[in-house]
């Protein structure tokens, strides 16, 4: 059965052609995509904010501060550029040409990131710690950069099953992701550090490189709805009358936000378990082998989910799990928790991709998507930021479990407020 979405719906009474023709390279684009990201989540299992970066860092310096600075300045890339990628492909009939070229500059920052890690020892490590940042942020700004022109041409591309298509995805990537967390692991346990990092990154740059090519090679259909071009200083300032006039939409950003806190202790469970429990830097591989694997099976429970559903529940699947890792770290006093925990943190991440994208394809207007995504990633961003520089302050000041007991407090009121207060699209669907 094909499930389309409340904005495809629209699309189709008053655009028919334009359906039809998207449909023609339906199934071509779609393996495209899933080539695409395979390809680019190599980079993003080994720039894992859960496990290798922060392992790589706490070489460089035993402050948490700097461990929580990691998933900060993913979160703070990802989100401040956002609106900037929205406003790229504003007016345009297409987006591929956008997206290749922030592509290529994410190709780039990973080269510098390579480059850098390369420096250890021969650079003070202080110095290594300043280049590797500097260059993880603007690695995170291009990801950033590139999320609604990339999103929107998902969202202009893949026109029924997006549920699916995103858990298919997750699971692919998820498999590939788990080829490369069995090489970090031969890595961390075979050689010496930081011989096993030099090897590792270099890898992660020549197969990124592939991306941009799959991405060439999409087959665009140009939109049919075109939009006069608006400055910079126009495009902003309608966000306020949108956050205003749309209280659907208002409401989600809301508990989306309200949600982020409760990722506050996700950068902290691996570390706290090799501390707590004495055990080998490898086990980070197998910790990272968890994530992928679990990200993998769940992708395709989420994709059924939310196409059979919808992605409230997705969200709301997200968010139980949220309250579930953080419960488990204080329940279970054993190493097997952090196995447990890896679960949850696979599952949740592959709950994130399908239904936050999900929720914005049908909430916003089809011709509005890559702004909306822009306002919404913008905006959930700074606590996505906040949460986990926090999340190091309350390690440093108290102690892991008050840590886990305020991460699982955020959690239960996220759960409260996206089942009373979040809209599911098909309701809307089903009223116009």
């Amino acid at each position: 059965m094909k499930t389309t979405g409340r904005d495809i719906d629209s699309l189709t009474k008053k655009f028919p052609d334009y359906i039809d023709q998207v449909k023609q390279h339906y199934r071509w684009n779609y393996v495209l995509f899933i080539l695409e990201s395979s390809s680019f989540c190599v980079s993003l299992a080994i720039f894992s904010q859960d496990t290798i970066l922060p392992l790589l860092v706490s070489h460089l310096t035993q402050h948490p501060f700097f461990i929580g600075l990691i998933p900060a300045i993913n979160y703070l890339g990802f989100s401040f550029p956002q609106i900037l990628g929205a406003y790229l492909v504003q007016g345009r009939q297409t987006r591929k040409e956008v997206v290749i070229k922030i592509a290529i500059a994410q190709r780039v920052a990973t080269l510098l990131i390579t480059l850098v890690v390369q420096t250890i020892p021969r650079f003070p490590a202080s110095i290594t710690l300043l280049l590797f940042f500097l260059s993880y942020t603007l690695f995170s700004f291009t990801n950033g950069m590139i999320g609604p022109p990339y999103s929107d041409l998902i969202n202009k591309t893949i026109i029924y099953n997006r549920g699916m298509f995103f858990g298919i995805q997750t699971a692919v990537t998820g498999i590939v992701g788990f080829v490369v967390s069995l090489y970090a692991k031969f890595l961390l346990d075979s050689f010496p550090y930081p011989a096993h990092f030099h090897v590792m990154f270099w890898v992660v740059f020549g197969i990124s490189l592939l991306s941009p090519v799959f991405i060439s090679l999409f087959r665009e259909t140009p939109f049919p709805e075109i939009r006069p071009f608006e400055r910079l200083q126009t495009f902003l300032s309608v966000i306020p009358s949108i956050l205003r006039n749309d209280p659907v939409y208002r409401n989600y950003l809301v508990g989306r936000i309200l949600v982020g806190f409760a990722f506050m202790a996700n950068s902290f469970y691996a570390l706290f378990a090799i501390q707590q429990y004495d055990l080998s830097i490898g086990t980070i591989g197998l910790v990272t082998m968890v994530i992928l694997i679990s990200k993998s099976m769940m992708g395709f429970v989420w994709g059924w989910l939310g196409d059979r559903f919808g992605y409230k529940v997705v969200l709301l699947g997200m968010v139980l799990m949220l309250f579930l890792q953080a419960f488990v770290a204080l329940l279970i006093q054993s190493p097997i928790s952090i196995y447990i925990i890896a679960f949850f943190i696979g599952s949740i991440l592959s709950a994130t991709w399908v239904s936050d994208p999900n929720m914005v394809f049908e909430l916003a207007p089809p011709a509005e998507t890559g702004r909306y995504i822009g306002i919404t990633n913008t905006l959930v961003g700074p606590v996505m930021v906040f949460a986990p520089l926090l999340g190091g302050v309350i390690v440093d000041v108290f102690n892991y479990n008050a840590l886990f007991l305020i991460s699982m407090a955020a959690a239960g009121a996220g759960f409260l407020y996206t089942l009373f207060f979040i809209v599911e699209p098909r309701r809307l669907r089903q009223s116009e």
